[in-house]
């Protein structure tokens, strides 16, 4: 095997394999709590839906969805009206809390830093003055008097954009901002590009209405259009332009309250029949977007799909062109990192460890354990016991009566020496097969690819990961994954494993055991994530603030 895939110590096969939404509940749960200190990801190289027996990239973009052969010429002018939409629309679920709301709460100094060089780069005269105005102003209405004087955000977002050679496909032009009205260039429109340009994802980077801020590094905002348009044509290929989020603007704000007041009260298919999506494009939407394992949320209102399209959409061009981020070295990270932090806190983590036993007070409530583990010392495993209040495991670790079957699972992990065809050479990806385009399959199969990206795989050994998985429906597992190992290519080598699914009998209020679902066939953490939100309310009696630091919730626990 070694001369064939490199060595295999360099392998990390997770089992279970999933990819993480950039701007899910997940990372803002790992932000949170610091653990992304310890922890390293890398972008999952791009997203794909299988639809009538091909492969396709997942459109997100306005831009993409006409330009994307997933649907129909008719079809395409409904798709990027939805896109449209969804573009527009404002979160009805979590709060979200805005750039300057967190750097008013970061304290004084982080306040004065900021200021400083906001100045420093719109103003410089004023650089040293910073201190003076923060010490003479509401920390709220200072920023908003320096946005509405500047007519630019005191905390940029800013995305840099790579183009190659030919046109650059952007309509500029230089608009007044600000209470002095002074000019800076502004995207106005996209042009056409051929089907081979090498900058049509570029366009997907950005949004009309972005400002041009820098030109291959150099701050360019403030320049004179003439002058920033001949440097353009002068810079040599591939150049990069820096393009600056704007402030939003009121009819922009209103337009996200009207998008969101046309979501409530209605389903989802009722929603897709006013924009005149067909079955085809209802169901990437559903399913590669939404992450829907079946068609029951046609039926559910139409804000809980719409929430997640939009997660999704927000996740897109965080780190690459797919909404999705992996670990280096997989997923055993996340725990590996968690146990430090818990460290810190002095926690005590014990691995490959066997329960024995659970106590309990008068009470009825858990107090403590027993446990089996080898410390690999040498001198063999030892029962220890542990104090606890509360006590969180897997399906795998409390059984009995604490645990129900709900199913089954099939993974096949396969190794390739090769890219998966029809996703443009990929080196890691997620595809969905919806168990619509599939034959006698009532739930989704997802295809998960890794490599060496990642490092889960070798390097320079040319190795891929690819993993299938679905819930079992029939006496014949191995055939329920066949389409989408089908997809796969050359298989060089192939595991199969069969495991059953559980969920707790119990929501765990009642003695502090706290018995979580065993992970399901999906390829992401989506419906992980809202359980580690249940499972924080049922435990702490309060929901979780994805908002908060880890501060000030130890301040508020304490109070």
């Amino acid at each position: 095997m070694n001369a064939k895939f490199g060595r295999t110590t360099r392998f990390q096969c997770d089992l279970i394999p999933k990819f993480i939404l950039a701007g899910g509940r997940l990372v803002k749960m790992l932000i949170q709590t610091g653990v992304t200190k310890y922890i390293e990801f890398a972008a999952v190289d791009k997203s794909f839906v299988y639809t009538s027996g091909k492969i396709y990239k997942v459109p997100v973009t306005p831009a993409e969805a006409i330009r994307t052969s997933l649907v129909g010429f008719f079809q395409k002018r409904h798709l990027r009206s939805f896109a449209m939409f969804l573009s527009k629309y404002e979160s009805q679920g979590e709060q979200t809390v805005s750039n300057n709301e967190r750097l008013t709460r970061s304290g004084q100094k982080a306040l004065i830093d900021a200021v400083r060089a906001f100045y420093q780069r719109h103003n410089p005269e004023k650089a040293s003055t910073a201190e003076d105005v923060v010490g003479r102003m509401e920390a709220r209405e200072l920023l908003t008097a320096l946005e509405t004087q500047y007519g630019v955000p005191v905390v940029a977002v800013e995305n840099n954009v790579e183009f190659g050679e030919g046109s650059l496909g952007l309509q500029i032009d230089a608009v007044p901002i600000g209470k002095m009205n002074k000019k800076v260039t502004k995207l106005i429109q996209f042009n056409d590009l051929p089907e081979g340009s090498a900058n049509r994802n570029a366009q997907n980077s950005i949004s009309v209405g972005d400002l041009v801020s820098k030109l291959n590094g150099e701050d360019v905002l403030w320049m004179s259009y003439n002058d920033l348009l001949t440097k353009i044509k002068a810079a040599k290929r591939p150049l990069t332009l820096t393009f600056m989020t704007p402030l939003p603007t009121q009819s922009e704000n209103e337009s996200k309250t009207a998008s969101a007041a046309k979501v409530n009260g209605k389903t989802m298919s009722q929603l897709f029949t006013e924009f005149s999506l067909d079955d085809n494009s209802q169901c990437f939407i559903g399913h590669a977007m939404a992450l829907h394992t079946d068609d029951s949320y046609l039926n559910r209102p139409a804000v809980e799909t719409i929430e997640a399209v939009h997660t999704y959409g927000q996740s897109v061009g965080v780190y690459g062109d797919s909404p999705y981020i992996y670990p280096l070295y997989g997923l055993s990270n996340i725990p590996e990192g968690f146990a430090r932090l818990a460290a810190v806190y002095g926690g005590v983590n014990m691995l490959r460890t066997e329960l024995n036993d659970l106590f309990f007070d008068d009470k009825g409530k858990v107090c403590g354990i027993t446990a089996t583990f080898d410390e690999g010392n040498g001198l063999g495993p030892e029962k220890l016991g542990a104090t606890a209040s509360v006590v969180i495991g897997d399906p795998s670790y409390l059984t009995g009566d604490r645990r129900r079957k709900t199913g089954t699972i099939i993974r096949s992990t396969c190794l390739l020496k090769h890219a998966i065809n029809r996703t443009d050479d990929a080196q890691s990806a997620q595809i969905i097969m919806p168990s619509k385009h599939l034959k006698g399959k009532s739930n989704d199969v997802f295809i998960s690819l890794l490599g060496e990206a990642h490092e889960v795989t070798p390097r320079k050994s040319g190795t891929y990961l690819a993993i299938v998985s679905t819930v079992v429906e029939t006496a014949d597992p191995i055939a329920e994954v066949n389409e989408g190992i089908a997809q796969l290519g050359e298989v060089a080598l192939r595991f199969d494993d069969i495991v059953d699914t559980y969920e707790p009998t119990a929501t765990g209020t009642e003695d502090n055991v706290f018995v979580t679902r065993s992970y399901d066939a999906t390829s992401h953490f989506e419906f992980e994530s809202r359980e580690v939100m249940d499972l924080y309310e049922r435990i702490t009696g309060s929901p979780l603030d994805l908002n908060m630091s880890m501060e000030e919730l130890q301040k508020q626990a304490s109070q």
